[in-house]
């Protein structure tokens, strides 16, 4: 087992910015309209000895493998195992070594997406202490959905990514920081005036590649206000609920006469008739045209 007491005896650490740095991850949201985050899967088939400096926020989820991980000048030092997770700070560096084979769910976020998360605070005030060998049941879902999205091989989904990200941000700053932040001014749901608003707006543009802040600046709130508050109301988050709107669209359209599925595709933003597919049969367990068959025929 490396550790960074062994540098002085035998080779170092091999100082990286990133893993992608040592090997071609094995699959990447990088070039996809997630502003601000980035999420990569890497496996590693051999033991590694590693010295890093993130720019970034970063979170490293263990898959699989285990081994040792240290701050600078060893004074914190942990092991990790698979379920456990690390969270490091733009501007530092940490250690990490496996003992054998490791696979790691990395996910990146710039300063300006936790800003977002603590309610657009100021990105001075923000502080958050890294944590090595974590056990956190929340931040651990949040990156295995993420890490199933990067895998689904499904066209990006922007609303997703977006929400997903300050969902993580916010996670973050509320669990993890050391200076307070400006509270949630809607401790309940979302108004409802300003809920019809918000659905109203989805159900017209179903078909559009919608952002979060496009939906929360039609109610004049912070994306991260609105996310907060919109699954406070409708017991969805903004990314579930549009396509849960456009599926059922969907379904209306399939009952019109001599359907098709190429156009429906386009009309609900979808990327292409096996994109709709897939999707469909994921939130319904049927097929477009089982469902003719069985439920509107049937």
């Amino acid at each position: 087992m490396h550790s960074e007491g062994d540098s002085q005896t035998g080779p170092g650490p091999l100082r990286i910015a990133r893993l992608s740095e040592l090997i071609k991850p094995i699959n990447s949201s990088a070039g996809w309209p997630w502003e601000g985050l980035t999420v990569e899967l890497f496996r590693l088939d051999h033991p590694v000895c590693v010295c890093v400096s993130v720019d970034d926020y970063y979170i490293g989820l263990v898959r699989h493998g285990q081994g040792s991980v240290w701050l600078p000048g060893g004074r914190v030092h942990g092991r990790f195992r698979p379920g456990q997770m690390g969270i490091f700070v733009p501007g530092t560096e940490h250690g990490a070594s496996s003992s054998d084979a490791v696979t790691v769910v990395s996910i990146y976020l710039k300063p300006a997406l936790i800003a977002r998360g603590a309610g657009d605070a100021d990105p001075a005030r923000i502080e958050i202490v890294p944590q090595l060998a974590l056990e956190d049941a929340t931040l651990r879902r949040l990156a295995l959905a993420l890490e199933a999205e990067v895998q689904s091989g499904l066209p990006p989904n922007r609303l997703f990514g977006e929400s997903m990200g300050i969902a993580i941000a916010a996670h973050l700053v509320s669990r993890y920081g050391v200076k307070p932040v400006p509270e949630h001014p809607y401790r309940g749901g979302m108004p409802r005036y300003l809920l019809r608003q918000a659905i109203e707006y989805m159900q017209s543009n179903l078909g559009a590649d919608l952002r979060l802040s496009e939906l929360a600046e039609q109610v004049h709130m912070s994306p991260w206000h609105f996310g907060r508050a919109f699954k406070h109301s409708t017991g969805l988050p903004p990314h579930r609920y549009l396509m849960r709107e456009r599926i059922e669209t969907a379904k209306r359209l399939l009952k019109q006469p001599h359907p098709s599925m190429e156009e429906i595709a386009r009309q609900l933003g979808f990327a292409g008739r096996s994109h709709f597919i897939t999707v469909f049969h994921r939130l319904t367990g049927y097929t477009p045209k089982r469902f003719l068959n069985e439920v509107v025929s049937g």
